[in-house]
Formats: structure tokens, sequence, C-alpha cells
């Protein structure tokens, strides 16, 4: 998505890619949504299970707290036309969600 938007990195051809910022986000925003869809799932699942230890619970909620964060960021993101500084906050909740999801899937292993 970055890459096909203003703040792509590059101050000659601020958009490196020729795609349609648009249609971008809109791809975007439903891949996000199957990512909603499968942590509900997970959450469902972590809560079936009497197994799971609180920490693992804890953990999988707040993936879906950064989750819902990024995606308030995203829409102002794109209802603002995409400041960039709103940019810069939403690649760092990436890094932080990327953490987060990995520390979630190790918090289920045994």
């Amino acid at each position: 998505m970055t890459g096909s938007g203003p703040h792509s990195g590059d101050a000659d051809e601020p958009a490196r890619y020729g795609f349609d910022v648009k249609t971008m986000s809109w791809l975007h925003a439903d891949s996000v949504m199957l990512l909603c869809g499968l942590l509900a799932a997970m959450l469902l699942a972590l809560h079936l299970l009497p197994q799971v230890s609180q920490r693992t619970r804890r953990v999988w909620w707040a993936l879906l707290g950064v989750t819902v964060l990024q995606g308030l960021i995203g829409y102002v993101q794109y209802a603002l036309a995409v400041p960039a500084t709103l940019v810069w906050l939403h690649m760092l909740g990436a890094s932080l969600m990327a953490w987060i999801l990995t520390w979630a899937v190790l918090s289920v292993r045994r």
C-alpha cells in the first residue's frame, strides 16, 4: 500500500508503483477483514479450550487491541488524504503488530 501512495520513500517519484491508491486501499482493507475474522476465530477457540493459560489469552487480546488501533489509524489516514505522520504511525503499528503476532503464535506452542 505504501509504495502506491505519496509517501513511498522516493522524493523524485512519490508513487513508486503505478497501482491505483483507492483500489490498493480496498484490497488492503479486505485482507485486514480476513485477518480480523481469523483473529476472532482464534479468540473463540482460546476461550473454549480449558487448558489454555490466561497469559496466552491476554497476548491474543493484545493482538486484537493493536489490530483495532491499526484499523483506526488506517481509516483516519485514508480520510485525511494520507498525511505523512499517520503513515509513520501506521508503519510503527505494523511493526508492533508483527512483534505481538509472533509472541501470540509462540504462546500457543509448548
